[in-house]
């Protein structure tokens, strides 16, 4: 009986403790997807790749490249967004990350690109100009 009781105790402590884990784990997945709650602007949502910034609600949603994972939106960005100008980006990595943008090695600035990755019109005084890759820096 002794044996048969304490297998008993031994049992509901590890039922007990599964599901401490269960309730420790929800609860930092949850805290985990809160992220794009948080972000208040376009720029700082598509930061993040499970994120996409909702144009006609202007709020950041939990989703991907197909859409908002829960709720109804059609028009969203993700990874990129549409209305952001080229000056915004401060580095050559960030800047290169925007197919419609490269980045000007003379001047440190991130700058619009044509279609064919070249500096568009008003920015003649690029020479090097780096379009969806960077330098490599010694």
């Amino acid at each position: 009986r002794r044996v048969h009781g304490g297998i008993y105790h031994v049992t509901m402590w590890l039922v007990i403790a599964s599901l401490l884990l269960v309730q420790q784990y929800t609860t930092t997945l949850s805290a985990d997807t809160n992220h794009c709650d948080e972000q208040l602007n376009c720029g700082t949502c598509t930061f993040y790749n499970d994120c996409v910034w909702c144009v006609s609600k202007a709020k950041c949603m939990l989703g991907t490249d197909e859409g908002v994972e829960a709720g109804i939106c059609d028009d969203f960005d993700y990874r990129l967004c549409r209305d952001q100008p080229c000056n915004y980006f401060t580095t050559c990595v960030n800047c290169s990350n925007n197919p419609f943008c490269g980045w000007c090695d003379e001047t440190s600035q991130c700058v619009e690109a044509t279609e064919t990755g070249e500096p568009s019109a008003g920015s003649d005084s690029c020479l090097s100009f780096a379009y969806q890759s960077c330098p490599q820096t010694p």
